[in-house]
């Protein structure tokens, strides 16, 4: 959660990057807290065509 405190909104590529842990924890654990509300995830297009990127940040 420091990650998300420091530098905002985030990917869950992001965050794969800068803590370096597998893809599927750092999903479970999202997970775990948007059901706690400590985070919320929204979708950003960036006026890129295909899917919207999903970004996390803190609640």
């Amino acid at each position: 959660m420091d990650i998300l405190k420091e530098k905002g909104a985030l990917t869950r590529r992001d965050l794969v990057k800068r803590l370096n842990k597998p893809r599927t924890t750092i999903f479970d654990n999202l997970i775990i807290l948007l059901k706690r509300k400590i985070v919320e995830k929204f979708t950003r297009n960036d006026g890129k065509i295909g899917r919207p990127n999903v970004y996390w940040k803190l609640s």
